[in-house]
């Protein structure tokens, strides 16, 4: 066994341990639906690229001139001080319409226990949204907040990558939706077997 997975298995274990008393204050939070989905900054899904930048940099986040990947897609970057964190983002787009927005705190740009970052930052999370799933992925402890309507489709994600970055994505209704079909075209598919 290996002595780092072991230690970061603990790691993980203790954020869930910490995570259950987060889910007790979590208790009195609006839980999320089709009709107060999250957002970040206050921003709307569906918005333009420009619109948004405009809108970062008036909340003091320092934005790169959106970039475009590929036809139809592109990514705004943009840096500044969230939840008393340096931390770095990006807002993906379709079509110049604004379809998710995630938030990284690396490891290697500043110091800190992820582990009980990431407990801070569900806490926030779940005073706002509510309760949340919990799960493993890969190594990683993630934390999901649902659609109360729908619990098929997920609004926000909280990620501990350990001993990496810690990571939160807001997924807009839409982005959702497509998941969510493509999860039942691949259950349907299966049924061929």
């Amino acid at each position: 066994m290996n002595v780092y997975s072991s230690g970061m298995e603990k790691r993980i274990l203790a954020l869930l341990f910490m995570l259950s008393f987060v889910f007790q204050s979590s208790l009195a939070a609006e839980r999320i639906t089709t009709k107060n989905w999250p957002k970040f900054a206050g921003i709307e899904f569906g918005s333009s690229a420009e619109a948004v930048k405009k809108a970062l940099e008036e909340k003091g986040y320092k934005c790169e001139k959106p970039d475009e990947v590929r036809k139809g897609k592109a990514y705004l970057r943009f840096t500044g001080m969230l939840a008393g964190k340096k931390a770095s983002g990006y807002g993906v787009f379709e079509l110049n319409k604004l379809k998710r927005v995630g938030i990284i705190y690396g490891k290697d740009e500043i110091d800190f226990d992820e582990v009980t970052f990431a407990a801070k930052l569900a806490k926030i999370l779940a005073n706002k949204y509510g309760n949340f799933f919990k799960t493993e992925l890969n190594g990683s402890a993630v934390l999901a907040w649902r659609n109360a309507d729908n619990s098929d489709q997920v609004a926000l994600t909280l990620t501990l990558i350990p001993g990496d970055k810690v990571r939160v994505n807001y997924w807009s209704f839409g982005f959702s939706k497509k998941v969510e079909k493509k999860i039942e075209e691949d259950i349907e598919s299966e049924k061929d077997f």
